[in-house]
């Protein structure tokens, strides 16, 4: 009825369960760290898209309204804090096309400003710590033009991200000549 134990141990000691259970909890960490990178990197990428979405309509509406760019109305703008901007700028006329609205009810001046208080809105429901700086690089610094009608555009849309657990500025730049 008893079998005979021939001095070799059989099944698994304490020490081996430890040393895979440290084993496992180290690849778990990792997997863990591996998800929250990629996590990260989402999020970095979504907020790229998004101001370049904003960047890019507010161009495609510089375009829109010559008159206006020509005029100035676009720059220089220097928006260091969005929800700052929409808090103390009064309303805007209300010239967006979308809502049943013709565009021709606004002058050039208004759209303008609609255009600008628009993507500063869109700026502060999407992006964290968002800005906006509308630049002319002049084509004629020799007249009195602050920026000579042709000259490119740099619209500038950062936010704050996070990288390595500091807060960093990321900026999408486009260039545009309305």
């Amino acid at each position: 009825m008893f079998m005979k134990h021939n001095g070799q141990p059989t099944g698994f000691s304490l020490i081996e369960v430890l040393i895979a259970i440290v084993v496992l909890s180290v690849g778990l960490l990792g997997l863990a760290g591996a998800q929250y990178q990629g996590a990260s990197s989402t999020n970095d990428a979504y907020y790229r898209s998004q101001a370049t979405m904003i960047g890019n309509e507010l161009a495609e509406r510089m375009h829109a309204n010559q008159p206006a760019v020509d005029n100035n109305n676009y720059t220089p703008i220097n928006i260091a804090n969005a929800q700052t901007y929409i808090d103390t700028s009064p309303a805007p006329s209300n010239c967006d096309t979308t809502q049943k609205k013709t565009a021709t009810s606004c002058d050039t001046t208004e759209m303008a400003f609609f255009d600008i208080y628009r993507a500063a809105s869109d700026i502060n429901q999407r992006l964290p710590g968002g800005t906006l700086n509308i630049t002319c690089a002049d084509s004629d610094t020799g007249d009195t033009d602050v920026c000579t009608n042709g000259s490119p555009h740099t619209i500038d849309v950062s936010w704050e991200g996070v990288k390595d657990g500091n807060i960093i500025t990321q900026v999408v730049s486009i260039k545009v000549t309305p």
